[in-house]
């Protein structure tokens, strides 16, 4: 296993699955990578029912906020009750920055900012940014600060849910409806 499927296993590892009544074992770590239009359906892989997760990584920032709409519905779509959009991505500070931000730091971000500016119709944004995005889509970003990138200053892993819970019975029950 690669370096990145073993740092997204990782990201994974809470995942329970009930069996036969029994407590609750570790299900088999399973992914598949998919190339496709960004904005088109998303299809699981393989046929497999939808899916657990749709991770989008250095997608975002390459498009205007319309068009993130857009991806993060087509994610939506194909995830199944409970489902996640895990998005590893470079947050801009807010206004102000903070006691804490590295001046290099900064200069990186608000370079990669510029480049996105003129290389894509795409740019960096705010957590704030990235909540409004990801509920337009009907997703949900966890309250709070999202877990940070070891080693990325400002990297942080944004996850977008439904809002429902793993293992609850509406998952179940909702997975039920869709296969």
């Amino acid at each position: 296993m690669g370096r990145k499927s073993a740092t997204i296993q990782g990201c994974f590892r809470h995942k329970r699955a009930p069996r036969g009544g029994r407590a609750a074992k570790s299900r088999p770590f399973r992914a598949r990578s998919a190339a496709g239009e960004t904005g088109r359906a998303v299809v699981p892989v393989g046929g497999g029912g939808p899916a657990d997760a749709c991770l989008l990584k250095n997608i975002l920032h390459n498009f205007g906020d319309d068009d993130c709409v857009r991806v993060l519905r087509a994610c939506r779509a194909a995830l199944r009750p409970g489902g996640r959009v895990p998005v590893p991505a470079l947050v801009l500070p807010e206004a102000g920055g903070g006691a804490g931000t590295q001046p290099d730091a900064e200069t990186a971000v608000a370079l990669s900012d510029v480049e996105m500016m003129v290389l894509t119709a795409g740019r960096e944004r705010t957590l704030a940014e990235y909540r409004a995005l990801f509920a337009r889509a009907g997703l949900a970003l966890p309250p709070g600060a999202p877990p940070a990138l070891p080693g990325l200053p400002h990297h942080y892993m944004l996850e977008g849910t439904d809002g429902t819970e793993h293992g609850t019975r509406e998952a179940r029950d909702g997975a039920a409806v869709r296969r």
